[in-house]
């Protein structure tokens, strides 16, 4: 087992490349402490030859709020100040043999305490389900019992997540604690990297608005910024990062994409429309398991506010209607 810190010293004026720095050490005392410049697509495994670090590679280097960040293919992402610390285990491969041993006992870790302790599931219920797994996988754990462990774990926090996004539902209450300060979210001016600044229209809340893809980018200019030339959209914006929707701390608090206010038939304004912006509508084909989860969470709790809510891609003609067919899977 390893301990490893890769920490974002700084990114270069152009933004196409990130110095990184890079700790670890091991149980067996044995340590690195190493600094590598990057841009995207570069790999960490390769670059340090550590298949420890497997699925960092760079997916994008940008600032947001004026702070540098730079994000992985795994989601991890690393911002200045703010160290990405893991612990990761070295497979070791070992020649295949054959031999007759006696039957012994085997020393197996707590691991009914430790996935109790990860995923907030009681004893009883880890132990239950580990007597009804087929006898032929619960012996798999004396062969290596770490990653046995793990991977049952992972099991565990798939079928978990799962049932919360099944089952999970939404009560209305009056908490004025509870409330943002509408001041902190929106200021009347906010900082934002220049390149990921486009013109927002004369409906934009900003002058300018921040997208962190082409996917936004098409929507913003080719859907809502004509429709808001015609009269219909007078004003969106897009969610800052400090608004998140609270959800069970397996799944993840949300951070919605775009909110929009149009212009109802009898002439008065709502914000009737919270639009979430991907490069498809279908969940099954998102490239990470968790923002399907926190997708077809937020649709239950938009839907409970009486505010629509949709998956749209910047060719979605129709983005302003209600969606007839709701996206959620366990309806």
């Amino acid at each position: 087992m390893a301990d490893y810190t890769i920490s974002l010293l700084d990114i270069s004026s152009d933004g196409e490349s990130a110095k990184l720095r890079i700790q670890m050490e091991d149980t067996q005392g044995n340590h690195f402490d190493t600094t590598i410049k990057v841009g995207e697509k570069d790999d960490l495994r390769k670059i340090t030859k550590d298949d420890r670090l497997r699925g960092f590679k760079v997916l994008r280097i940008g600032q947001q709020h004026g702070e540098p960040y730079v994000k992985f293919d795994n989601e991890v992402v690393v911002r200045k100040f703010e160290p990405y610390h893991f612990t990761a285990e070295k497979a070791v491969k070992v020649q295949k043999r054959i031999v007759e041993a006696e039957k012994t006992t085997y020393p197996i870790p707590d691991f009914i305490t430790r996935v109790a302790n990860e995923t907030n599931l009681t004893k009883k219920t880890i132990f239950e389900i580990f007597k009804r797994m087929n006898p032929k996988q619960k012996e798999k754990i004396f062969y290596n019992p770490e990653g046995w462990i793990s991977e049952f774990l992972s099991q565990i926090r798939i079928t978990l997540s799962d049932h919360i996004v099944k089952n999970i539902d939404f009560e209305i209450i009056d908490d004025n604690d509870e409330n943002y300060d509408i001041e902190e979210l929106f200021p009347p001016i906010v900082k934002h990297p220049q390149r990921e600044l486009i013109e927002a229209g004369k409906a934009g809340l900003y002058d300018k608005v921040q997208v962190d893809s082409d996917v936004e980018r098409g929507f913003i200019q080719n859907q809502v910024i004509p429709d808001a030339e015609e009269n219909n959209t007078i004003l969106y914006f897009k969610f800052p990062p400090k608004f998140k929707i609270q959800l069970p701390k397996i799944i993840g608090n949300y951070n919605p994409d775009w909110g929009i206010v149009r212009r109802y038939k009898d002439g008065t304004l709502k914000l009737e429309l919270v639009r979430e912006t991907k490069g498809g509508v279908d969940l099954e084909r998102l490239r990470f398991p968790k923002e399907k989860r926190k997708i077809l969470c937020a649709e239950k709790y938009f839907r409970k506010l009486g505010i629509d809510y949709r998956v749209v891609t910047d060719t979605t003609y129709d983005w302003y209607k209600k969606e007839e067919k709701q996206i959620s899977l366990y309806d």
